[in-house]
């Protein structure tokens, strides 16, 4: 019983994990996004196709500037996200120093 419960609590904080990842990331992402299609106005039905499919930033032809830009833009979701897994990073460390150790019991053989 405690081998499933520690497999289960492991699978419910990656899936809170991934949650917060996924929701900051895109949240910062499109933050990013507008910030590009301002800079680069004649390229944004390019920069909307690269949103939508990401690995388009190396087939499309886009200058340098906007290929670096983009790339930066992918480097502060994805800083930002994790920036934002440090509080929970804190509280997961807090929770679990204060948990007792428990030795396992030992049965006698017959």
């Amino acid at each position: 019983m405690a081998t499933a419960s520690c497999l289960f609590m492991r699978s419910l904080g990656a899936i809170l994990v991934v949650a917060v990842l996924a929701s900051v990331n895109g949240n910062k992402l499109t933050t990013e996004f507008a910030r590009v299609s301002e800079l680069f106005p004649e390229y944004k039905s390019q920069i909307a196709r690269i949103i939508e499919n990401q690995s388009l930033i190396h087939v499309l032809d886009l200058p340098p500037e906007l290929f670096n830009a983009i790339v930066d833009a992918f480097m502060r979701g994805m800083r930002s996200a994790f920036i934002a897994l440090i509080p929970f990073s804190v509280i997961y460390v807090l929770v679990v120093a204060f948990i007792r150790h428990i030795p396992l019991q030992q049965t006698k053989k017959l």
